[in-house]
């Protein structure tokens, strides 16, 4: 058999573009999804109907085993499922077909999509895909007649939902933690607890000291994400967590609630773990810059899906000490007959926990303190005296000074519960259209822009990683391949509502249409 006898009819859909959900699943609105059927024919072709079917279903995965004898592997429900008629001829009973003159030929569908719909999941262990199937059947025999072909359909959730966009005001993702302790009053605020995944994050650190020489040791943050399956019918549970730290990026200083200047490499001390933090010589006032988690490092988006759940907690570590004047007092004098050259007390430690599921938190103390041994020795001089404590100091004493006194640590623990995003949402699209929903072409900066500058393996977690430090870009971090991807796929959707084609119905997600003319001056 010749492959040029063979028919040529091909069944394909347009770019479509993908399912943006607004608000979480309780807010009560609906989206818009639609597209283009495309039917190409060699000759004239009998067809009785083109049907549409949008089907959502949620797939989680069990290598231990499920079921009574615990032979299943995985697990699969549909979730929902829409179909559409595009074209009929199926009730006309004098002939139940209709004949297609060789061409290509668009068919337009529509779906209503529920606000409650799962959005789109891919993990090891559990998935949510999505799928239109067109099928066009002919009259005959349905086995040589029938043509079908499937596409997956991204959906994703944003921030901004319509009851939002219709109020006055917008709800404050800020979140801010106030605690008076010895050292000082201390004061984070956390700029928004909602970032897409490859985002900068921001946060506010005021720190007004009350003893001298006080210093802020150490700070660190991460997000946790927690994920739980779940598959009721079988009572087969799973629950795993990950950290992902927060790299630094820089900061700077506030002065009167403006940024004044650049403080990154004042700062950073703070950040590593083998240095001694910075004097706090009168009231701090940053404003330090992180780089989130990039899709890269297997961060997930927050889901709303009870059988495949994933949350993320915002934690923040701080370390504040000051100086203990009154144990200077209390020790012995090395010029004394009798020198005392056991090790000094370790550092006293009192840990803060403050949550954001109260208005003041939980406060918890600890401290740590143990009776001071002494070892009585005379006849030696002041100088073999202090060298011997020297070299009998151990690594916990590091911040006892002859001079100053014992320093004491104070920890102080912040947590709150965030959202994180896909990493393909790195605008709001809860706002009116983009330029290439109009058609109209922007310039979008690609990974090779001169302005983009790369960082250590450790910021993403892979040599290839890159920052963009735009002015374009200010709020985004890192471009993956996957937002880049993102992007081209709503242009060429956007581009294809233009195609000159009579049989197209008018999208109805295109507010506003194209833009008006320009205004000519009579006079």
């Amino acid at each position: 058999m010749h492959l040029g006898l063979l028919p040529q009819e091909r069944l394909t859909f347009d770019p479509l573009k993908p399912i943006i959900l607004r608000g979480p699943p309780t807010e009560d609105g609906t989206s818009v999804f639609s597209g283009n059927v495309l039917l190409s024919l060699a000759r004239n072709t009998k067809v009785s109907s083109i049907s549409v079917t949008l089907k959502c279903t949620a797939t989680t995965y069990w290598p231990e085993g499920i079921g009574a004898r615990g032979t299943r592997l995985s697990h699969e429900k549909v979730l929902s499922e829409q179909t559409v008629q595009v074209l009929s001829f199926k009730d006309d009973k004098k002939k139940g077909y209709t004949k297609l003159p060789p061409g290509i030929h668009r068919f337009a569908f529509v779906f209503v999509i529920p606000n409650s719909i799962v959005e789109t999941i891919e993990d090891v262990y559990g998935r949510v895909r999505h799928t239109v199937e067109a099928r066009t059947v002919g009259p005959g025999v349905p086995l040589l007649n029938n043509w079908h072909t499937t596409k997956q359909v991204l959906v994703l959730r944003a921030y901004m939902s319509n009851s939002l966009l219709t109020n006055n005001s917008l709800e404050d993702l800020s979140r801010t933690f106030e605690k008076h302790v010895v050292t000082g009053d201390v004061q984070v605020v956390v700029e928004a607890v909602a970032f897409s995944s490859g985002d900068i994050f921001h946060l506010r650190c005021v720190i007004q000291p009350h003893r001298k020489r006080a210093r802020l040791e150490h700070m660190e943050l991460f997000i946790t994400e927690h994920r739980r399956y779940n598959v009721p019918e079988v009572r087969a549970h799973r629950s795993e967590s990950d950290h992902f730290p927060l790299t630094y990026i820089g900061s700077s200083c506030i002065v009167d609630g403006e940024i004044s200047r650049d403080t990154t490499e004042e700062l950073r001390p703070v950040f590593s773990k083998h240095n001694h933090g910075i004097e706090l010589t009168d009231t701090m006032a940053y404003r330090i810059t992180f780089a989130t988690p990039t899709c890269m490092r297997n961060i997930h988006h927050t889901t709303y899906y009870k059988e495949i759940l994933f949350r993320h907690h915002l934690a923040i570590n701080l370390v504040v000490s000051y100086v203990d004047d009154t144990y200077k007092s209390n020790t012995p004098s090395p010029s004394s007959s009798t020198t005392d050259l056991s090790p000094p007390l370790s550092p006293h430690e009192s840990t803060v926990t403050l949550s954001s599921g109260s208005s003041h938190g939980q406060v918890q103390s600890h401290s740590n303190g143990a009776e001071r041994p002494s070892m009585g020795h005379t006849g030696s001089s002041h100088s073999n005296a202090r060298w011997l404590a020297r070299l009998r100091k151990t690594k916990a004493d590091k911040d006892f000074d002859d001079t100053l006194g014992h320093r004491l640590r104070e920890k102080i623990q912040l947590e709150t519960l965030v959202t994180v995003f896909d990493c393909r949402l790195k605008e709001d699209f809860g706002r009116l259209p983009s330029y290439f929903e109009l058609g109209v072409t922007k310039s979008v900066p690609t990974c090779d822009s001169k302005e983009m500058h790369h960082v250590d393996d450790t910021l993403m977690g892979s040599s290839s990683a890159a920052v963009v430090a735009t002015s374009s870009l200010e709020n985004h971090v890192f471009l993956c391949s996957c937002f880049h991807a993102f992007r081209k796929q709503m242009q060429l959707a956007s581009a294809t509502f233009f195609l000159p084609d009579d049989n197209a119905m008018i999208p109805l997600d295109r507010i506003p249409s194209k833009p008006p003319p320009d205004y000519v001056d009579s006079s």
